[in-house]
């Protein structure tokens, strides 16, 4: 078992560029193994720990799954958010419902209805097969940004009218492509959407996610689909966040440390990438959940604070509750929420919800910071996960480009930047004579021993 304080390592991962191909890594044919060393790390977690995760995963598990489904089953999960994903998204479900197959599992895909819709759109290509273009269809009136699962149906009329006007705004290239006599997916879905927005209360994350869910089963996927929101509400969840807020500072410090490994290692100047740190408020820290209420649906970051032997969190607002008022409103009757940001909703995924997470690629980059987390605040040794991701391409006549040809184009505007007099032949702007002039005081600096320094 590696040491809790092993350093992060660069790993490189890539979309395939051919149309129609996929990265499963590892392959299909290695996840039972994976499956069956993450079951055997779990036995020993409580022990190295000092935590009863085998009572919150038996729990937790109960809580999220129907009574015909058996919680002592292998546990594969995946989730997204509940927008209109492309294909290559959509892989992961495949490949979910294919491992629980071949493992015997129960197959899960968690929602992430705690992310915000910003735009109720869809991104549609249409055009001429040779001068395509990509349109927004609207699904439902623009709003405020609010969580998913705060997030109501406004327009009905546009929402019902969704499926004809993606269908025209698309059929000239559809026409053009070798799959113009095949239906499309979204027809069927889009049925069930209004079906279930008709007889339900259901929200517009939940609406397009069991819908989506319906298609799935007519297809032979046997997923069952549960929401961040669902599993946020569990007296498990309320557990997991006690572990948390009591060593506050001790979390604090290991997870701004493990993200400022992970840029490092990965060259990444941009501070909010791939989260941003956590910040300190005099004796408030901030730790990575949203937090906000019933009745003020907009979602804010919280701060939690040592008090006595207990704790407190606040929102940015200022507006405080004790750790009993969590426990009892956030958890026994839902007014306050609680839910993860991205990393701790993979922690808690992979750590208590399932034997085996499935990710893309962005997730299972974040997650080189999560597996750095677990190690250094639990100590012990994080589950393996999948990385799986496809490329799909329209039917459009496209350039052909080697990966050379790319290096080559990087390496040109690098030199433009870095080297520009040795594109001076070639430029026949206006400035000719400035650039001529700049090109000669660079030439002279650098002969006297001066560092040309490049703003960035």
């Amino acid at each position: 078992m590696p040491a809790a304080g092993e350093p992060l390592r660069y790993r490189r991962l890539r979309a395939p560029t051919e149309d129609q191909t996929a990265l499963i890594e590892p392959p299909l044919t290695e996840i039972p193994k994976v499956v069956a060393t993450n079951r055997s790390l779990a036995a020993n977690w409580d022990r190295q720990s000092g935590i009863s995760f085998s009572s919150w995963r038996t729990a937790a598990r109960s809580d999220m799954l129907p009574s015909p489904f058996s919680v002592h089953k292998p546990i594969i999960a995946a989730g997204h958010q509940p927008s209109l994903y492309h294909p290559g998204v959509w892989l992961k479900n495949f490949v979910l419902a294919e491992t629980a197959r071949l493992i015997g599992g129960t197959a899960v895909n968690l929602t992430v209805d705690n992310d915000t819709i910003r735009t109720p759109t869809l991104r549609v290509p249409t055009g001429g097969i040779d001068s395509p273009r990509v349109v927004d269809v609207p699904f439902d009136d623009p709003a405020a940004e609010l969580p998913w699962e705060e997030r109501r149906i406004l327009s009905r009329q546009l929402f019902d009218s969704f499926a004809s006007r993606v269908l025209a705004t698309y059929a000239p290239l559809r026409v053009a492509s070798q799959y113009s006599s095949q239906p499309l997916l979204l027809e069927a879905a889009w049925e069930e959407a209004q079906r279930l927005a008709t007889k339900t209360a259901m929200n517009l994350g939940d609406v397009l996610s069991y819908s989506r869910a319906a298609v799935e089963t007519r297809h032979g996927l046997p997923i069952h689909t549960d929401d961040i929101s669902n599993n946020s509400r569990s007296s498990t969840w309320f557990e997991f966040l006690n572990v948390l807020f009591h060593r506050v500072v001790e979390f604090h410090g290991i997870y701004n440390s493990a993200l400022a490994e992970y840029r490092s290692v990965n060259r990444i100047k941009n501070s909010l990438h791939p989260a941003p740190d956590l910040t300190l408020e005099d004796e408030w820290r901030e730790m990575p959940f949203w937090i906000w209420q019933e009745d003020q649906p907009q979602r804010q970051r919280l701060f939690v604070r040592s008090r006595g032997t207990s704790w407190e969190v606040r929102n940015r607002s200022g507006i405080t509750f004790s750790a009993e008022d969590v426990q009892e409103r956030a958890i026994n009757s839902p007014e306050i929420r609680i839910r993860p940001r991205a990393l701790i909703t993979t922690m808690y995924a992979r750590l208590v919800l399932s034997d085996l997470f499935i990710h893309g690629i962005g997730g299972a980059k974040y997650d080189e910071v999560t597996d750095a987390i677990i190690r250094r605040f639990f100590n012990i040794e994080p589950p393996g996960y999948v990385t799986a991701t496809a490329t799909v391409r329209l039917p459009l006549k496209r350039p052909e480009v080697t990966p050379e040809d790319l290096m080559t184009l990087d390496q040109e505007y690098r030199d433009t930047i870095h080297h520009p007099e040795e594109f001076a032949e070639e430029y026949a702007g206006h400035h000719r004579a400035e650039f001529a002039f700049l090109i000669k005081q660079k030439q002279e600096l650098i002969a006297h021993g001066w560092q040309i320094q490049v703003p960035r």
